[in-house]
């Protein structure tokens, strides 16, 4: 969440200002804090938590070992077959594109008959790529922007405005929403799963909001695990190393009836922190403790049932640069963040024909995060999210060359604001809301010529609480030339809708002097939500205060309006080349909290996949990418102090003009693999400078089901910066923590 924080050098009190709440407090709240921040325990719980879990790990493996090889011996004694991992790599190119997705008309098609600029990460470039978060998947995909801010904090966007709180990007996983209404964007550093269990990532560079709703205006990440059916028998997971200090999961897969598959997994993580540009700990230290469970279900012959759930726990901790008054000097502080959910999500799919289905999706959502500042309140804040989505796809004709999907979908929000104690620090205007989102989509696809030029048109109806009724739609051609060619276009429109603190908080109030050389402060300590001029407290009063600055304005809805044209070539069978340029038009980007931003971006997309030998996999992908934003001043208010360079902060120089990313994959011997990526990035403005990084990673078979790997990262620099965090405080020098390099080991068992 943006804040300001503001200490006096005197310590006599301290003051927070978060999105233009002011608050003061006395030395003993400030006391307190200091006593929290030499108590870090991360470190002792940590260790339990680590030891913990890979004894459970170990443990489990022991017990169900002996069941799960006597399950696996037939009647015969012959032994059944078990989970392998699908080897993507020994598939040709012509093989590849015909992979399935599901993303971008919300029903299967050819990968290589894609409407829209798209990439697929698959089981095995996942288990190649030797990351262990889902940001570091994303890192070698054209037209993405990934950057690390600390060990648990990433900026992850699409084709520009990246940042911590990048929200122009829209990030699902098996249906479920993962948008954090505070920002509109992701917390990256709550969001995982066991990675054997993903079948693969679909990232959609572009909009989808015709079928996916409001926020994926730059992109949609699909992630999408596999059925249960697919991960039968056990799987153990260890590791360690510098920066990775532990790695531990477990998971078992069973069958549970004649026609249902089920599995559950446990998996826990400690990572190191990083280290400031002068190599002083970064305080960013990362844990997390998961587990949860799938299970499948075939009722029928056209009936199938999904249940499946997760629970997490964990805790990392970062840096914050605030103001420290009086002379508005910048400082750094510690803060450490908990966070905790679970989620539950069921779906019915049901088949009328072969051209005819539906689905019922209902997932219960809940997520809270306490981050504790520099004082002894905490500040938490909770969301609840109940999710209801049908969808029916059919043909008019049976046999028509037309085929339309449809469906209707219901969201309820509910947010909880605590901001610590009976004196808070920041109060919204209401601490618990709820947020109402109905809609519904349609869309056509047609065959105009058969197997030649097909058109989808299409468009979402929503309404919100927020932004009341929007409707975004789409229109997309695929030509198909001979020889393995085929040309794509659309035009989309998509918005991106005010994030919670856009709307519902006020605006940036200017820190007042110290109270002590405030002898004109006003007397009232209440707030005023409608004279628009802030309120001070009585120079008397000890208690905290909260300064409040209220405009009356109606945020609207961010407007993209993207053109695209793509090309795909195969001309050999070992060769494919995918290309893809756009033009955005950005309109009522929301600076501060006014509508009063403009822009456009444009840039240039290229993916080529080469299969050198039967054993030597070659991957390159390039990205050129230009924003440029204005600010209509005469619309707002004149921008002075504190925000005064929030377009050029927020808006350009935060994404790279250029990327480049070579990936190599080679099969040294029958058991042993060699992985390799060369990424170039280039300057974030002046803030900071290019580089060019390697990770490696040697993967050893031992035996059939017992995998070897050691994955190095960052091998090229002992560390580097690739964002600096400046919170909400332009022109400010930032949080620049640097990635370190990094190695570590890990053995993988199935059983």
């Amino acid at each position: 969440m943006p804040h300001y924080l503001i200490i006096f050098d005197n310590n006599d009190c301290q003051q927070n200002l978060t999105e233009g709440m002011l608050a003061e407090f006395s030395r003993e709240e400030y006391m307190k804090y200091r006593s929290w921040n030499r108590n870090d325990t991360r470190w002792s719980y940590g260790g339990i938590f680590i030891t913990a879990a890979i004894a459970i790990c170990f443990l489990l493996s022991w017990f169900t070992a002996p069941i799960c090889r006597a399950d696996d011996q037939g009647p015969d004694g012959q032994e059944k077959a078990q989970e392998e991992p699908i080897d993507f790599t020994s598939l040709s190119l012509e093989e590849l594109k015909q992979v399935m997705i599901v993303s971008i008309l919300k029903k299967p098609q050819k990968l290589s008959e894609a409407t829209s600029a798209i990439s697929v990460i698959t089981q095995d470039d996942i288990r190649r790529s030797g990351a262990t978060s889902i940001p570091e998947l994303l890192r070698g995909l054209p037209g993405l922007q990934v950057a690390q801010i600390n060990s648990s904090t990433w900026a992850v966007s699409a084709r520009g405005f990246n940042h911590r709180f990048a929200n122009k990007l829209l990030v699902l996983m098996d249906g479920r929403c993962l948008y954090t209404p505070s920002f509109s964007g992701v917390y990256w550093n709550v969001q995982d799963t066991l990675f054997e269990d993903i079948e693969r990532i679909e990232v959609i560079r572009g909009p989808g909001a015709t079928l996916w709703g409001a926020n994926a205006v730059n992109g949609v990440i699909n992630i999408i695990t596999k059925k249960a059916k697919d991960t039968q028998g056990g799987l153990h997971v260890i590791g360690s190393g510098k920066e990775e200090l532990g790695i531990g999961a477990f998971r078992y897969g069973a069958r549970l009836g004649e026609s249902a598959y089920g599995r559950f997994y446990l998996k826990y993580f400690l990572r190191d922190g990083f280290v400031n540009k002068s190599g002083d700990h970064g305080n960013d230290d990362w844990n997390s403790l998961r587990g949860g469970g799938r299970i499948d279900w075939s009722l029928s012959g056209s009936d199938s049932l999904t249940l499946q759930g997760d629970i997490y726990d964990g805790e990392n901790g970062e840096r914050e640069v605030v103001f420290v008054w009086p002379g508005s000097k910048e400082k750094s502080i510690n803060i450490n963040n908990n966070f905790s959910g679970s989620n539950v999500l069921g779906r019915w799919a049901h088949t009328f024909s072969n051209s005819s289905g539906m689905a019922l999706q209902v997932y219960y959502d809940r997520t809270e995060q306490e981050k504790q500042l520099c004082h002894a309140p905490s500040h938490t804040e909770s969301f609840d999210t109940f999710d209801l989505d049908f969808q029916h796809n059919f043909r008019l004709i049976s046999g028509a060359p037309q085929e339309i999907v449809w469906g209707l979908g219901y969201r309820l929000i509910q947010d909880r604001l605590n901001f610590g104690g009976d004196n808070p620090i920041f109060v919204p205007e209401d601490k618990n809301h709820d947020t109402h989102i109905v809609s519904a989509f349609l869309q056509d696809e047609i065959d105009v010529v058969r197997n030649r030029l097909q058109l989808t048109l299409g468009s979402k109806f929503e309404h919100t609480d927020y932004s009341g009724f929007q409707f975004q739609p789409s229109i997309r051609m695929l030509y198909k030339i001979p020889q393995n060619q085929n040309i794509w276009a659309s035009v989309s429109r998509a918005l991106r809708t005010p994030s919670l603190y856009e709307q519902d908080t006020s605006q940036p109030a200017p820190p007042p002097p110290p109270s002590s050389s405030s002898p004109s402060s006003p007397s009232s300590s209440s707030t005023s939500s409608t004279s628009g001029k802030p309120q001070y407290p009585n120079d008397k009063q000890k208690s905290p205060v909260i300064l409040e600055l209220k405009e009356d304005k109606h945020v609207q809805p961010e407007e993209l309006i993207a053109c695209e044209l793509g090309y795909r070539i195969q001309p050999e069978e070992y060769f494919s080349l995918d290309s893809a340029i756009f033009y955005n038009d950005y309109d009522q980007l929301i600076v501060g909290k006014e509508n009063i931003g403009q822009g456009e971006s444009y840039g240039l997309e290229l993916a080529a996949n080469w299969d050198v030998t039967k054993y030597w996999a070659l991957r390159f992908s390039y990205t050129f990418l230009r924003v440029h934003t204005s600010v209509d001043e005469d619309a707002g208010h004149p921008r002075k102090g504190p925000g005064a360079d929030l377009p050029n902060i927020f808006l350009e120089g935060i994404s790279p003009d250029h990327q480049v990313v070579v990936h190599s994959s080679v099969d040294l011997l029958r058991d042993l693999e060699f992985d390799m990526d060369l990424r170039y990035v280039d300057n974030l403005g002046s803030y900071t400078e290019s580089y060019l990084e390697a990770d490696a990673r040697l993967g050893w078979n031992l035996r059939k089901n017992l995998e070897l790997s050691v994955v190095g990262r960052n091998l090229l620099n002992n560390r580097h910066s690739e964002f600096v965090y400046m919170g909400y405080i332009p022109d400010s020098a930032g949080v620049n923590i640097e990635v370190e390099r990094s190695i570590y080991w890990k053995i993988t068992c199935r059983f």
